[in-house]
């Protein structure tokens, strides 16, 4: 991008920000940024390769742009009890990302569990390949999205618990999909016959601990469709699913 350009407001049920990029001669591209409550933003100022919003309260958070829309995600408002915490976590750790503007030198990581956690420099995200390891079959990677080495770190104890109960959570996402799809009328035999056509292979692990289970279909089957991932989301409090999205 040639010039960036960023906007704040509130109101109502929170607030939002408007990341621009723009390009000379025209073509860009806009980053809507959901920002806590409580960081009310009175101020924005720009260098040459960052931003900072200054807050009323004092509080301010300096960053590049990629790391502004690259931010942590959080599970959705209405799913999610602890939703404006997990803003809060999200906003605070935005300086402290790997991005492709804000190159940052990664630590190598080991766990006794997931073995060496290996920085993705093309992602810019920490990943464990697990596979061999004694879990389920269909198990591959687990990724930490949007986490610096330190709070991988922190993470690790939940994901342990996640692991040590893969199966059992596993079924609850395939029940959720199951559940959740589009036809509520299925016979007993045909969910026997989804619950065997469908694969995993990649845990997501989010910033606030909630996780993300990515499922596909056998290649003999067409239960979703070609090319795509559906994502089962989960609380990491209760371990239950709550909503589903699809990636490809």
């Amino acid at each position: 991008m040639d010039h960036t350009r960023f906007s704040g407001g509130g109101g109502g049920r929170g607030q939002k920000a408007t990341l621009a990029g723009l390009r000379v001669g025209g073509g860009g591209m806009e980053s809507y940024i959901a920002l806590p409550r409580t960081f009310h933003v009175k101020r924005i100022n720009c260098d040459d390769r960052h931003f900072t919003l200054h807050a009323a309260d004092g509080r301010s958070v300096r960053a590049t742009p990629a790391q502004f829309v690259e931010r942590p995600m959080v599970l959705p408002r209405d799913v999610n009890p602890s939703y404006e915490t997990h803003l809060e976590q999200s906003l605070a750790a935005i300086p402290s990302m790997y991005t492709r503007d804000a190159p940052l030198p990664p630590p190598t990581i080991h766990d006794e569990i997931l073995g060496v956690i290996e920085f993705n420099e093309s992602t810019h995200e920490y990943l464990a390949h697990i596979r061999d390891q004694g879990y389920s079959d269909d198990l591959i990677v687990v990724r930490f999205m949007d986490a610096s080495a330190e709070r991988v770190k922190a993470l690790l104890p939940g994901v342990h618990r996640i692991l040590a109960d893969y199966e059992r959570i596993r079924r609850k996402g395939i029940d959720y999909l199951w559940d959740h799809g589009p036809d509520d009328e299925g016979t007993d035999e045909e969910k026997v016959a989804f619950v065997e056509a469908v694969v995993g292979g990649i845990l997501d692990i989010y910033y606030s601990g909630d996780f993300t289970m990515g499922f596909g279909d056998d290649e003999d089957s067409s239960y979703f469709p070609d090319g795509y991932w559906m994502e089962v989301h989960f609380r990491r409090d209760n371990l239950l699913p709550v909503v589903i999205s699809m990636d490809g």
